[in-house]
């Protein structure tokens, strides 16, 4: 059966407003940031987590920016895969955690920083979306029972003590070398603060460097 050709001018001309409406309709990406708890004692961790959704799939892991809070120490610490329905569609995402570690009491803000996001909103085209992180912001504090004393916030702190003589008869100008060993089990080495040395009537003193390490971790079987 043929078709005149004047009966196909409108049947293509009605196809182009449905494939604009169609773009226009395309989700847009997810950007969802947290952190908890918003209230932390001061060196204990506040988990900031951001999670980055958009349609189909990620062409590219989305480019993160860098952000060091004046007097916070920051350490990622994972970033899986995860996927949502939303619509009848899958959303492809990832999501990054942050052990943040304010150092001082006070308040602290994070703001002004964005993502970047690259993604097949209709395959195999790629999409790129510059996302913008909301404020974050936190307070932190010293526990009023030691607010007038040394203080260091730990998950699991033990501290060992040892001593050694240059010689089993000191004399004066021998050498005694004592070692202070801190540990901490709930947080990150760089968390730890090293302890002031007491200066004693008689003595000099020859402070080291302090040595932070971190202990391998054991795979499980």
């Amino acid at each position: 059966m043929r078709y005149p050709l004047s009966n196909a001018a409108p049947m293509l001309g009605s196809l182009a407003p449905c494939a604009a409406h169609a773009q226009e309709n395309t989700p847009e990406p997810i950007l969802r940031v947290t952190l908890d708890p918003p209230c932390v004692v001061v060196r204990q961790a506040a988990t900031q987590r951001i999670e980055v959704l958009a349609p189909n799939y990620k062409t590219a892991p989305p480019k993160l920016p860098e952000f060091q809070p004046c007097n916070v120490l920051t350490r990622q610490l994972r970033s899986p895969y995860e996927s949502e329905e939303r619509d009848g569609l899958t959303d492809g995402g990832v999501w990054f955690e942050f052990a943040i570690h304010p150092q001082e009491p006070g308040s602290y803000a994070i703001s002004g920083l964005t993502i970047v996001a690259k993604y097949a909103a209709d395959p195999p085209a790629t999409r790129e979306a510059t996302l913008t992180l909301p404020r974050i912001a936190f307070q932190t504090f010293i526990p009023h029972v030691a607010s007038d004393l040394p203080f260091l916030a730990a998950g699991s702190l033990s501290i060992a003590l040892t001593i050694n003589r240059s010689s089993d008869r000191l004399e004066t100008g021998n050498a005694v070398t004592r070692t202070v060993t801190i540990e901490d089990r709930g947080h990150s080495y760089d968390a730890v603060v090293a302890g002031e040395i007491c200066c004693l009537d008689g003595l000099m003193l020859y402070p080291a460097q302090s040595s932070l390490q971190t202990p391998a971790r054991k795979e499980s079987t």
